[in-house]
């Protein structure tokens, strides 16, 4: 998060602050991801002091310039309330791609998955080159080291043994066609 931080502030981005003795920028990911983990399309909100008045091209070219490497701005969309607004709430779920697993144990804890979906959380396995890799589609704000594994190991051990990317948050209930998360979404 302080990535983020930094970034609005280099930009010069009036973000408003938490009230008290250690006041924080507003901000909130949806469902963020643990450390070791790469996403796509992923959600942030900024509480911004006359957000309706930026630039969307002018605000999104700042702070892709300012931002640590690996990281993109792709979009920015303006909620205009005065009410204090969580997208958390919104979210139906998330699907990952887990790939490159090298430890067997991993593996038999993946294929047992595949074998015992549930509403909650249902894992595929399919090949990509011969090697498999694992499409996992879980309902709501969970964390998904804790609820795929469910083991004590260190979760930066766990992520060293294979890779784990967030293709997609979704809108309410999985489906054939799930609907992306996009602010737009609450917007329209």
């Amino acid at each position: 998060m302080r990535i983020f931080e930094q970034t609005f502030q280099r930009a010069q981005i009036p973000v408003s602050f938490t009230q008290g003795y250690n006041p924080k920028p507003k901000m909130e990911f949806v469902n963020p991801l643990s450390t070791g983990m790469s996403g796509a399309n992923e959600v942030l909100l900024v509480d911004i002091h006359g957000g309706a008045t930026l630039d969307k091209t002018k605000t999104i070219t700042a702070l892709n310039s300012l931002i640590s490497e690996g990281f993109v701005f792709t979009d920015l969309q303006v909620i205009d309330t005065d009410r204090r607004v969580t997208l958390s709430k919104y979210l139906g779920g998330s699907i990952y791609t887990i790939s490159e697993v090298e430890d067997e144990q991993l593996v038999a804890i993946l294929d047992q998955r595949v074998h015992s979906p549930s509403v909650k959380l249902s894992v595929a396995k399919l090949a990509l080159d011969g090697k498999p890799v694992y499409k996992v589609i879980m309902a709501g704000e969970r964390n998904l080291i804790k609820t795929l594994f469910n083991t004590k190991e260190n979760k930066f051990t766990l992520l060293s043994k294979m890779n784990i990317h967030r293709d997609m948050l979704f809108i309410g209930e999985y489906k054939d066609n799930p609907v992306p998360y996009s602010v737009k979404v609450f917007i329209e």
